[in-house]
């Protein structure tokens, strides 16, 4: 059980820092990605796609857990979203 909460907060540290990176290098990231979601790994390695069904089979057929990696829309500069 310890081990697996250890694991978890790594997992949720890893993807605090890929947050923050994502935040500090949105404008960059936006030329390239924009009206995309991007699933970003602590590598910083980008996958991406228009559609997130599609992203996540990527991701899967990759080898890779979806739950792992950062996923977001990157939206248009200037652009507003409401949760």
């Amino acid at each position: 059980m310890v081990l697996k909460m250890e694991k978890e907060l790594q997992i949720l540290d890893e993807k605090e820092k890929i947050s923050d990176w994502i935040h500090e290098n949105i404008s960059s990231i936006r030329k390239s990605y924009e009206e995309e979601f991007i699933a970003v790994e602590k590598d910083k390695n980008i996958i991406s796609d228009k559609e997130l069904s599609s992203l996540i089979s990527r991701i899967k057929r990759s080898g890779k857990t979806p739950s792992e990696l950062v996923i977001q829309f990157v939206h248009k500069k200037g652009e507003v979203v409401f949760f």
